[in-house]
């Protein structure tokens, strides 16, 4: 049943005796030791799968801190609603890493596109017979080359003019545009990968110069299993496999 507070009180320091202050001040420093001490010993137990405790987590908290039983419930309880929110927050953060990448991922599949179409328009340029995609925004008028876009037509006069002055120019502006896309996406995979493997193997797994996925997916012996927990092996697993953002 719960409680429900229509009016509450504040208290001042300064209106409390020194001993009350002290008692509060102590009790809070030592409420949230062994909050602290709960929510790291749960945290090192999950990573690792065992146990070395052989008193509940309760009953731990309430003989090291030497605290009665609602102060010692009200420390677990803390400590796993911490660790229950930090999990949610961290399937959320990879959530969104996964649709970055997907996003990133679209938009360096429409530059590629595009730049395919101005490879082939460039080639007929050099075999001296322009020609265009019929989707392109490309065309030949006469002797003048139009490129059109949604509020405006740039007018070329010569064949020469238009593939210095509009094609080179553009095809190196888009291959420019896909390096820092495609850097864009190396970095938001650090940050999938980030959150997938934790800490300092992450960083070992960085530095290693693995981080290539084509060459990941083939290594099989960098991560041995039993240096890995299940949330870790599981996540390298579906990275290799391909079922998430690559």
């Amino acid at each position: 049943m719960s409680i429900q507070a229509y009016f509450t009180n504040r208290v001042y320091k300064n209106a409390l005796t020194k001993e009350y202050v002290k008692a509060i001040e102590h009790a809070l420093i030592v409420f949230n030791r062994a909050k602290q001490f709960a929510f790291s010993t749960s945290i090192k137990e999950k990573r690792s799968g065992k146990c070395k405790r052989s008193k509940s987590m309760h009953l731990t908290v309430k003989s090291r801190f030497n605290l009665d039983d609602y102060y010692a419930n009200s420390v677990v309880q803390e400590a796993k609603a911490i660790q229950s929110s930090l999990t949610e927050l961290n399937k959320m953060y990879v959530s969104n890493k996964e649709t970055q990448i997907d996003s990133v991922k679209n938009k360096i599949k429409k530059e590629k596109s595009r730049m395919t179409t101005l490879t082939k328009a460039k080639a007929s340029f050099v075999i001296g017979k322009p020609s265009f995609a019929k989707n392109s925004n490309m065309k030949k008028v006469g002797n003048f080359f139009l490129v059109s876009y949604k509020k405006k037509t740039d007018l070329y006069d010569h064949a020469y003019q238009f593939e210095h002055e509009y094609l080179d120019k553009e095809m190196k502006r888009i291959r420019t545009k896909i390096g820092f896309l495609t850097f864009k996406k190396n970095m938001a995979q650090w940050g999938y990968v980030t959150k997938m493997l934790k800490g300092i193997r992450t960083c070992a797994y960085y530095q290693s110069d693995l981080f290539d996925m084509a060459r990941f997916r083939s290594t099989n012996d960098f991560f041995t299993p039993e240096a890995l927990t299940d949330l870790e092996s599981k996540s390298l697993s579906k990275l290799k496999s391909g079922k998430t953002a690559s």
